[in-house]
């Protein structure tokens, strides 16, 4: 099922994107589906909605219509890999994040990395998905395919 934004109902702060998704004014039954937020004609924001929550991918779009962002979403928060594009189509950075935190961030130009960021983590035991992809190489980060 898919919705537009101005249909649903929310719980929260849709700036922090923190929002819950109701398909009732009294905020009683939450929606599960796809949500699609667009300017005029164009689709800005798509996301995926289990239990009123983000949760699976979200799409952030250019004016163009180009993808600028994917991100796994658990919750309300990202979660999981984060891939963000030029308008060209092309792949500038690849992020495993936790919780809207990254922890770490592979930054590319020209189809070559340019940089690696490491970012502390706030506890010494991550989730285990987390955990996982913190094995892939480099390469299997670049080529991570969203499910």
């Amino acid at each position: 099922m898919e919705k537009y934004f101005e249909e649903l109902y929310l719980k929260g702060d849709p700036i922090s994107g923190e929002s819950d998704y109701y398909i009732d004014k009294n905020l009683t039954i939450p929606y599960d589906g796809t949500v699609i937020d667009k300017d005029g004609d164009i689709i800005i924001w798509k996301f995926e909605v289990r239990n009123g929550k983000r949760t699976g991918l979200e799409y952030i779009y250019y004016s163009n219509g180009k993808i600028e962002q994917i991100n796994e979403c658990r919750g309300n928060l990202t979660f999981g890999v984060s891939k963000e594009f030029d308008q060209n189509g092309n792949l500038r950075s690849v992020s495993i994040v936790w919780n809207n935190g990254y922890l770490r961030t592979i930054y590319i130009n020209n189809n070559k990395i340019e940089k690696i960021e490491n970012y502390k983590p706030t506890i010494n035991r991550l989730p285990e998905k987390i955990s996982y992809l913190f094995t892939l190489s480099n390469e299997e980060l670049i080529n991570y395919k969203f499910e």
